[in-house]
């Protein structure tokens, strides 16, 4: 009887240490999302952000329950000088001179979209 005590006591606290985790404002900052990456807008719904921007390149990934073709609509309406392909089902746009890429895939009912900024317009 102890021994199955101590085994729920540690089950419950093993469980209550990763929902601490999940609640730290370290893991909070991973999924908040900005409204801009470097220069380009994020969709309005953007969430469960990943963002990777110590320095260039740099690369933020993030889901919106959009859907693709809403998606590349709403990136096509802020930039209208965009290179557009289509690669194995995704969308793929790409700045002029190449300073970012931005890639448009189906994810579940939404999408998932891809940001790779290479360099700043500045350079």
């Amino acid at each position: 009887m102890k021994v199955m005590q101590k085994q729920l006591s540690t089950l419950i606290l093993t469980g209550l240490a990763a929902a601490l985790m999940l609640l730290s404002p370290g893991a909070m900052a991973q999924s908040e999302c900005p409204e801009h990456f470097r220069t380009i807008p994020l969709t309005g719904d953007a969430r469960f952000c990943q963002q990777f921007d110590d320095k260039l390149p740099a690369t933020l990934s993030f889901h919106s329950i959009v859907s693709p073709d809403a998606a590349l609509s709403f990136y096509l309406e802020q930039f209208s000088d965009v290179q557009q392909t289509a690669i194995k089902g995704r969308q793929v746009l790409q700045a002029p001179g190449g300073d970012w890429v931005l890639v448009i895939s189906a994810d579940g009912e939404g999408s998932q979209i891809d940001i790779l900024v290479k360099k700043s317009g500045e350079e």
